[in-house]
């Protein structure tokens, strides 16, 4: 990858190439040793194309230790640099590279790079259109990698070509295996929180990459739930994964599903946030797939069998789950989603964490099915216990004295953890308004009530997560 891509007689542009329109036929020819294009074997394999960066360190890694790298070039359609952007993604292989005429000519071009975010404004450089000239050994290979759109799927393919003779075949798939098996082991994204974003569609096919999210930074005694809830959360996905070696050793599946269901603001988003920053500690990959995704779900469930062990996150899945008899049900997509479910295979270590506020509308094949998910966990609304815990955690930084404490417990009874948050902040901030000194008052608290219940009306707070509550003045 350090040595100068143009050696060796190599042109300097594309226009510069034009003129040699049997050049990179006769280089890989050469190279090759061979006179006829039948006495060549190709090899595809080929990457999402979001996983581009992990693909080059792949090859950096490899090829490195295993290959001599003779010669590196660009590739470039002879037809202009508009009409090779367009040639770029379809899909291009040796014979069309070694043989083509006219207006499918491929030519020396100027070897492009694109620069990848891997997280943490850190940057990784994939080679978009490079031919490589290989020794592996005694055998000389050459080796194709370029974005190219497959049945409308873009992605990275990796051709590698050599005499068609049994030992070569070999070289290659053995390389071939190598290549994927350091992909999978590229650290750019492993061990950390991804999501898929929409990229520009590359004429007509869709393309997304791969964005990369900090940690949350939420730990357990911030997450205000029963014991009995938490210790079943804790044992179904924490535990699970730290033995699932051992259930893979059992001859067990290592694949599960689990399901959180509960009002709204109940701490569901919150306690996956907590879960996701134990879960990268203990090795695991997350993919984070929101309501506007769930078109990439086949793209999120490739990414997980890449980076496994992972974890796949879907919020809100009642948005696709829902009822195949429920009127307005997103049919294309609950279909997809089991399929990938059940199509994920027991031995691989993909767990999936599904969410939704809905569990009356999910589909009975998603909600029971094992396989599917094995354990459901309703988040209840808190108790008395929660609500106190609650409003000490969010009123942290202010003295309220217990008659006040135990007055938030008793006027949010059947209220949510997402209202009791809010409750604090409000309270707070009618304190600081009224030039309060750090000690939370009665006033403070009823006035916030006030304006959640009474002053916002039925929906707003329906809305804030206390559409069950009255209103009454404080005792």
């Amino acid at each position: 990858m350090t040595a100068d891509p143009l050696e060796s007689g190599g042109e300097r542009s594309t226009a510069a190439g034009a003129g040699r329109s049997k050049s990179l036929k006769r280089l890989v020819m050469n190279h090759l040793g061979v006179r006829d294009v039948n006495d060549i074997s190709v090899q595809v394999y080929r990457f999402p194309y979001f996983l581009r960066a992990s693909v080059q360190f792949a090859l950096d890694t490899v090829l490195q230790k295993e290959a001599q790298i003779i010669q590196c070039v660009g590739v470039s359609s002879a037809r202009g640099r508009i009409a090779g952007a367009i040639e770029l993604f379809r899909e291009v292989n040796f014979s069309q590279l070694l043989g083509a005429s006219g207006k499918d000519r491929w030519n020396y071009g100027t070897i492009e790079y694109e620069h990848i975010n891997i997280g943490k404004d850190a940057e990784a450089r994939f080679v978009k259109n490079g031919l490589w000239l290989l020794r592996v050994g005694e055998h000389p290979l050459a080796m194709l990698m370029m974005g190219t759109s497959w049945f409308g799927d873009v992605h990275v393919s990796l051709q590698l070509a050599g005499p068609n003779t049994p030992e070569v075949e070999q070289t290659v798939s053995s390389l071939i295996n190598r290549i994927r098996e350091a992909a999978k082991q590229s650290p750019f994204y492993r061990t950390k929180v991804l999501s898929l974003e929409k990229d520009v569609e590359f004429f007509g096919s869709p393309g997304v990459h791969i964005k990369v999210h900090d940690v949350p930074n939420v730990r357990r005694e911030e997450v205000i739930l029963p014991n009995k809830v938490l210790e079943v959360i804790e044992r179904n996905v924490l535990g699970f994964v730290a033995h699932r070696q051992q259930l893979k050793n059992w001859n067990l599946h290592v694949k599960k599903g689990v399901l959180f269901y509960g009002p709204p603001g109940t701490g569901k988003t919150h306690t996956i946030a907590y879960l996701i920053s134990e879960l990268t500690k203990l090795g695991q990959t997350v993919a984070l797939v929101r309501a506007e995704q769930m078109a990439y779900l086949d793209a999120y469930v490739d990414l997980a069998r890449q980076l496994q062990p992972a974890v796949v996150v879907i919020e809100d899945v009642d948005l696709i789950g829902e009822d195949r008899d429920f009127p307005g049900s997103s049919l294309p997509l609950l279909h997809r989603m089991l399929n990938e479910m059940d199509g994920i295979g027991e031995d691989n270590e993909i767990l999936f964490i599904l969410t939704t506020n809905r569990p009356e509308v999910l589909e009975e094949a998603l909600a029971a099915r094992p396989g599917r998910v094995d354990q459901a966990i309703e988040f209840p609304l808190p108790d008395e216990d929660c609500r106190r815990r609650l409003a000490q955690l969010y009123g942290r930084g202010l003295s309220i004295p217990e008659a006040v404490l135990e007055e938030i417990v008793r006027r949010t009874n059947q209220a949510s953890a997402a209202f009791i948050k809010e409750l604090m902040r409000r309270a707070w901030q009618f304190h600081v308004s009224e030039g309060g000194t750090g000690t939370l008052q009665l006033a403070d608290v009823q006035k916030a009530l006030e304006e959640m219940l009474h002053q916002s009306g039925r929906l707003g707070a329906r809305l804030l997560g206390g559409g069950s509550l009255g209103f009454a003045p404080l005792q």
